[in-house]
């Protein structure tokens, strides 16, 4: 198992305990070694943005069911402090940056409970289905096409009142067929 799938698994681990700061940590990390393998040069920061962006579409289906349906393209801007950010930034800046460097979260993100994305009070509200759709873009990526957990786990989603058992081990690689199984943008 490389690096990228041991980090994934724990931040499974990390979830089930309901150990939130680890679980964002441990997916940030597999999030850079998939952005390296994506676009190995150029500059740390614009490669994550950038693979973070390609997935956003996915990323809010996922965190927040039934906000957007259709297959409209979705942005979303986050009020955080006194400056503005896209997604990619929001997530760079308050969740990957200081976890990655040794730091806890920023004083910005809120963990929370339930089905909501954007800011509250002036903090990136972060909620078990972020999480979950870290995840799932973890595993689908092409540059994860090899990948493998060893313990084989399930993650279970509710998207628009269907409930959905993902097998992770079965989307390897396979972000096309998991958004087809999930029905994102029908």
């Amino acid at each position: 198992m490389n690096a990228v799938n041991r980090n994934i698994e724990r931040s499974i681990a990390a979830y089930q305990r309901n150990d939130w700061e680890d679980a964002f940590k441990q997916i940030a990390h597999a999030i850079d070694g998939l952005a390296k393998l994506r676009k190995p040069k150029g500059g740390v920061g614009e490669r994550i943005r950038k693979f973070v962006d390609s997935y956003e579409n996915f990323f809010i289906r996922i965190a927040v069911p039934g906000l957007f349906g259709g297959s409209g393209t979705v942005k979303i801007q986050y009020g955080i402090g006194d400056k503005t950010y896209d997604f990619s930034q929001a997530f760079y800046s308050y969740i990957r940056n200081p976890t990655s460097h040794g730091d806890e979260f920023h004083e910005f993100v809120e963990f929370r409970t339930g089905n909501q994305i954007g800011t509250a009070g002036n903090k990136l509200t972060v909620t078990p289905g972020h999480l979950i759709a870290f995840i799932l873009i973890c595993v689908s990526c092409p540059e994860n096409q090899n990948g493998n957990l060893p313990s084989d786990p399930s993650i279970k989603i509710e998207i628009l009142k269907n409930s959905f058992t993902v097998r992770l081990n079965e989307y390897f690689g396979k972000h096309d067929e998991l958004v087809k199984f999930l029905k994102l943008y029908e």
